[in-house]
C-alpha cells in the first residue's frame, strides 16, 4: 500500500513540476510567478522519489524475508484514508473558513492522529507551522490566501 502511495505522490510532483515549468521563472531579472512553484516541484520530485527508492527496497526486503504482515497493512490503509479525509474536508472548508484557520485545523489534527500524546507540542506545531505558512504567502510572496466568511486576515 506505501509503494502504491508513494508512487501517487511521485507521479503528482511529476505533474506539479511539469505545469511548474511552463511559468517565467525569471522576470526582468527578479523571481517570477514560476520561482517558487518550481522549487517546491523539484524538491517534491527529489523526496518523493527518495520515499518511493525507500519503499521500493523495503517491500523487496520484506519479501526477500517472507514476513508479510497484514495487520500492518489494515494500519498504513488506515493512515492513508485518514489523511485523504482531512486533505478532502480541508479543501471543502477552505474558502469557508479561511487559509489560516483551515491550516491550523489541518496540521494539529494530522498530528493528533500521527503524533498522540503530545497536545502541547502539537498545539505549538501547528501555530507555528500554519503562521509561517500565513506569513511567507501573505507577506513575503503578496498571494493571499483565502479570507474565509470571517474576513479575519
Amino acid at each position: 500500500m506505501k509503494i502504491v502511495f508513494s508512487t501517487f505522490l511521485f507521479v503528482l510532483s511529476l505533474a506539479y513540476t511539469q505545469i511548474a515549468l511552463g511559468f517565467n521563472f525569471y522576470n526582468n531579472s527578479r523571481p517570477g510567478p514560476g520561482f517558487l512553484p518550481t522549487i517546491v516541484g523539484i524538491l517534491l520530485v527529489i523526496f518523493t522519489g527518495l520515499t518511493l527508492y525507500q519503499q521500493v527496497k523495503a517491500y523487496k526486503q520484506q519479501k526477500a524475508e517472507n514476513v508479510a504482515s497484514e495487520e500492518t497493512e489494515k494500519g498504513e490503509s488506515k493512515d492513508v484514508a485518514i489523511l485523504i479525509v482531512l486533505i478532502a474536508l480541508s479543501v471543502l472548508l477552505l474558502n469557508v473558513l479561511g487559509g489560516l484557520i483551515v491550516m491550523l485545523l489541518f496540521v494539529f489534527a494530522n498530528l493528533h492522529f500521527f503524533n498522540k500524546g503530545k497536545h502541547l507540542q502539537n498545539i505549538i506545531t501547528s501555530v507555528v507551522v500554519s503562521t509561517s505558512i500565513f506569513l511567507l504567502f501573505e507577506l513575503w510572496l503578496n498571494a493571499g490566501i483565502p479570507k474565509g466568511f470571517l474576513n479575519l486576515f
